[in-house]
C-alpha cells in the first residue's frame, strides 16, 4: 500500500511540473490580465508554445498556430493555445499580440516555467482534457501536416471519454489560481463512502475536506488554504483527491499570495 500511495505522488509530482501560472498580455485575449496555466484550460485540448518575442521564426511559428487555432475554431473543436515567451524580450510582446486573439505571457526571470517543462525555443506541448501532456515536437523546421488530424483525433477520443458515466464526477476547483479560498464542485451519482483530501506535491496531506457517507446529487465543498490545524499554508501547487473505496479522481490547483 506504501508503494502503491508512493507511484501516485510520484505520478502527480510529474504531472505537476507541466501547469504555470503566468499574466495574459494579450488585450485582445478574453483573459486579457487573468492569471492562467494548464488547469485553466481543462476539459479542452490546449497547445503550448514557447518563443521568443522577437520576430523571425519564432513569430511565424506562432502566427501559424494562431491560424490553426481559428481553423479549429471553427470546426467546433474545444481547443486553447497559449503563447509564452519570457519577460526579457517584453519590449517585443507586440509581435505576438498583434492580429492575434490567443493568451500570450512572458514568463519572469529565473523563467522557471521554461525549465519546468524542459522547454526550448519553437517548442509545442499539447494538454489533453485533463492536463495530462500528450505531445510535444519542436516545431522550428514547421508545423508537421499531421498535427490538425491528432488533434481532431485527440477531440474524439476525449469526448467519448467524457461521456461514459461515472461513480463521481470530480471538477476542476473555481476560481484557480486562487486566494484565500476556493469551491471544489463533485457530483455524486449514487450514495457512498467519500474522502476529500487535499495533498502537497510531496504527498503529505494537508487537510481532510470530507470523511463520510455523502448523497447523491451535486455537491460543493469551500478550502480557505489552511492545513488541518488551522495554519495558512504556503503558496504553490496542490493535489486534491476524491476516493470511495472504488473510485478516486484527483486535480491540481494553484495558491496565490
Amino acid at each position: 500500500m506504501k508503494f502503491f500511495l508512493a507511484t501516485i505522488f510520484i505520478f502527480s509530482f510529474i504531472n505537476a511540473q507541466y501547469d504555470y501560472s503566468l499574466e495574459d498580455l494579450n488585450p485582445s485575449s478574453v483573459y486579457y490580465g487573468n492569471l492562467i496555466g494548464t488547469s485553466y484550460f481543462t476539459e479542452q485540448i490546449t497547445l503550448h508554445y514557447f518563443g521568443h518575442f522577437t520576430w523571425g521564426t519564432c513569430g511565424v511559428r506562432f502566427e501559424q498556430l494562431n491560424e490553426l487555432y481559428d481553423d479549429l475554431e471553427l470546426s467546433n473543436i474545444s481547443v486553447a493555445l497559449v503563447g509564452i515567451g519570457k519577460n526579457s524580450h517584453i519590449n517585443s510582446v507586440s509581435n505576438w499580440t498583434e492580429d492575434t486573439n490567443a493568451p500570450v505571457c512572458a514568463d519572469p526571470v529565473p523563467f522557471q516555467v521554461w525549465e519546468d517543462w524542459g522547454a526550448y525555443q519553437r517548442d509545442l506541448f499539447i494538454t489533453d482534457f485533463n492536463g495530462e501532456l500528450v505531445y510535444r515536437e519542436n516545431i522550428t523546421s514547421g508545423i508537421p501536416d499531421s498535427l490538425e488530424n491528432f488533434i481532431i483525433s485527440l477531440n474524439q477520443l476525449s469526448i467519448s471519454e467524457s461521456i461514459i458515466p461515472k461513480a463521481i464526477s470530480l471538477y476542476q476547483n473555481f476560481p484557480n489560481p486562487f486566494n484565500p479560498a476556493t469551491n471544489i464542485k463533485y457530483q455524486m451519482n449514487k450514495p457512498d463512502n467519500i474522502k476529500l483530501t487535499v495533498y502537497n506535491l510531496k504527498g503529505e496531506v494537508i487537510r481532510n475536506l470530507i470523511s463520510k457517507n455523502e448523497k447523491a446529487g451535486l455537491n460543493v465543498i469551500s478550502w480557505n488554504g489552511k492545513d488541518n490545524y488551522g495554519a495558512k499554508v504556503s503558496s504553490g501547487t496542490y493535489i486534491y483527491t476524491i476516493k470511495t473505496p472504488e473510485f478516486s479522481d484527483s486535480k491540481k490547483m494553484i495558491l496565490l499570495k
